[in-house]
């Protein structure tokens, strides 16, 4: 539920910046220059991020089919064989976010980046919880350091 979440922040977020942009670079389709907000950014913007969503869930039944295999060769091989199978989806949704003229590409894109960089942000948030938990000062300065501490 966390990548949903995520996805929908991020995608929400997304639309504002096009929303913004737009308003700075107003599109104009004669001359096919400046930031479009129209359905179609809403619309690719939200298959972009089911197709984020569904690469995850399908990443944990991939793990769930792997850690349920006994033999450890038969399991790495049922993870790649996932691994190919989200990536070749992810690839064919950017293809087609490109291809077609409906669809807005960068739209189509962005989605796909907002799980891992949740992710991260969430891994970041916990380092600094737990430093702040346990005393730990992350921002010492190391008296080994040229020009710094004893002569």
């Amino acid at each position: 539920m966390n990548v949903v979440k995520a996805e929908i922040i991020g995608l929400l977020v997304m639309f504002a910046g096009f929303f913004v942009l737009h308003f700075i670079f107003p599109y104009n389709p004669d001359t096919r220059s400046g930031v479009p907000f129209d359905f179609r950014v809403i619309i690719t913007g939200l298959l972009g991020g089911a197709v984020a969503v569904l690469n995850f869930f399908l990443m944990g039944l991939s793990i769930q089919k792997m850690t349920e295999t006994e033999d450890q060769d038969t399991a790495k091989k049922v993870f790649r064989a996932g691994y190919r199978r989200r990536m070749l989806l992810q690839i064919v949704w950017v293809v087609i976010a490109l291809a077609v003229p409906f669809f807005h590409g960068a739209a189509g894109i962005l989605p796909l980046l907002i799980p891992t960089f949740s992710i991260r942000m969430n891994g970041i948030s916990q380092a600094f919880n737990l430093n702040k938990k346990t005393g730990t000062d992350t921002s010492a300065k190391d008296d080994s350091e040229p020009g710094k501490g004893a002569v």
